[in-house]
């Protein structure tokens, strides 16, 4: 998790303020760029939100990718028990979750449970996933060839997308 990640902390007027969490800190913009976010439902001031910018985009692409050989090193169990106890966490944060969702983006007490446990449903089909990684190893072309397959992270994505469904995008 990089850019999509925030933390509130309490500013002096009461109004949470989010950072960014890149390479394992909490962190303000590199430029320090904030915006308000509204309550489109009320027009309330919600939060201050840090504008993640081209500098911090930059951190995060170089800290995932450098956090891919710690993660390539580890084994199926392992990528699987951290992404079920992320599920777990989420779990755990439901009533929470589903306030934030829908004073920042006003959405409905329908729709915003449906993205929270469409999103642990989703962590929980990825750490079964982690146990199904197959490679794909070509056919021999010549007599006393070995072929074999070897997975691991090679980099990172990173992709910019639409607001409508907040929760599921990280």
């Amino acid at each position: 998790m990089a850019l999509s990640a925030v933390k509130a902390v309490k500013a002096g007027d009461d109004t949470q303020t989010y950072s960014l969490y890149i390479d394992g800190k909490w962190t303000p913009a590199a430029d320090g760029a904030m915006a308000d976010d509204f309550n489109p439902a009320t027009g309330a001031l919600f939060a201050r939100v840090a504008q993640a910018g081209r500098a911090d985009a930059l951190r995060a692409v170089e800290a995932a990718y450098r956090a891919r050989e710690s993660w390539g090193r580890l084994i199926v169990s392992e990528r699987a028990a951290i992404l079920l106890r992320a599920a777990d966490v989420l779990a755990s944060k439901v009533d929470e979750i589903r306030e934030v969702l829908i004073e920042e983006s006003g959405s409905t007490f329908g729709k915003s449970m449906f993205e929270v446990f469409y999103c642990i449903d989703l962590l929980h089909s990825a750490a079964g996933d982690a146990r199904h990684i197959f490679g794909e190893t070509l056919p021999h072309s010549a007599s006393g060839q070995i072929g074999m397959t070897v997975r691991q992270p090679l980099g990172v994505i990173a992709g910019i997308a639409p607001f409508n469904a907040p929760f599921c995008l990280p």
